[in-house]
């Protein structure tokens, strides 16, 4: 089993992957860290990124819905990548329906929401 530190560091290098178009590499690392731990919420929002980054848009949305949203409706993460998700895929006004609860709810992702609100407002 692997150490909470250890786990955020292959997060780490997972989304770093992603970014940088290591895709396949990124999810054998989701996949393997959600093996070890089915619940780990930032590795089911790191896969659904994972397929975002390569306009596999509605891949992207039913990860998140069906392995996130759906058992925890109100995880600001899984509703922050989703709202970037819809605004990516040009669904501009679900974008908006996403985001501006979180813009509005403050704490930690307000800031984030919002600005990504404004995204999806042009």
């Amino acid at each position: 089993m692997l150490s909470t530190q250890e786990s955020q560091q292959l997060l780490d290098i997972a989304n770093a992957g992603c970014t940088k178009g290591h895709i396949v590499e990124a999810r054998t690392i989701f996949h393997a860290l959600l093996a070890q731990n089915p619940d780990l919420i930032p590795a089911s929002i790191g896969l659904a990124f994972s397929h975002i980054v390569v306009n596999e848009f509605e891949e992207g949305e039913r990860l998140l819905r069906e392995n996130i949203l759906a058992a925890h409706p109100h995880d600001q993460d899984a509703n922050l990548m989703l709202g970037l998700c819809q605004i990516l895929a040009g669904n501009k006004v679900v974008a908006q329906e996403i985001l501006r609860p979180l813009a509005q709810a403050g704490g930690n992702r307000a800031d984030l929401a919002a600005t990504l609100l404004e995204q999806a407002q042009h």
